[in-house]
This record gives C-alpha cells, structure tokens and sequence, in this order.
C-alpha cells in the first residue's frame, strides 16, 4: 500500500524531472542557436565528432560495457568523424 507521503514523492518527483527537462531543452537550444551563429567556420566532420561522441558514450554507457564504453565511444566517434569529412571533401573536391 501506497502512503500519501509516497505519493506525494512520486509528484514531486515528476514534476521537477519535468522542470529540469523543459530548462534543458530552452537552454540547449538558446546555446546551439548562439553557437551555430558563432561557429558556422567549423567543418562538419566537428560537429559530426561531437554528435556522435556524446551518443555513443550515452548509448555505450548503458551496455554491460558502463564506463569502458564511454572510453570506446572516443575513437569510434574519431573514426566515425573522419570517414565523413572525408566523405565531405571528396564530394566538395568534384
């Protein structure tokens, strides 16, 4: 049986989980908006490198594999970032 006391844990909960993601989301935006106008002379394959870091360390992270993971995600996301700005300027070049 479910106290009130519990209850009212479970809404609290919720609603700042709720808070922190709507601000997450208005700052992330507000710093990639900024950073975008900012940062447009960066090659794609750096913002490909950073994209997929973060992904691959979140993705990687939650595999049996935890924090190794995370340190895998770095030279596959090198890897991953070079082979398209490769890609990249060999389309540029033709």
């Amino acid at each position: 049986m479910i106290t009130k006391r519990e209850k009212l844990q479970y809404i609290y909960v919720f609603l700042t989980d709720l808070v922190v993601l709507l601000l997450s989301t208005l700052l992330a935006w507000l710093v990639t908006d900024g950073l975008l106008k900012q940062l447009v002379p960066y090659a794609p394959s750096d913002w490909v490198q950073t994209i997929c870091l973060l992904m691959l360390a979140y993705l990687l992270s939650a595999t049996p594999l935890g924090v190794i993971g995370i340190w895998l995600s770095v030279p596959i996301g090198w890897a991953l970032a070079d082979a398209i700005g490769i890609g990249y300027y060999l389309k540029k070049k033709q």
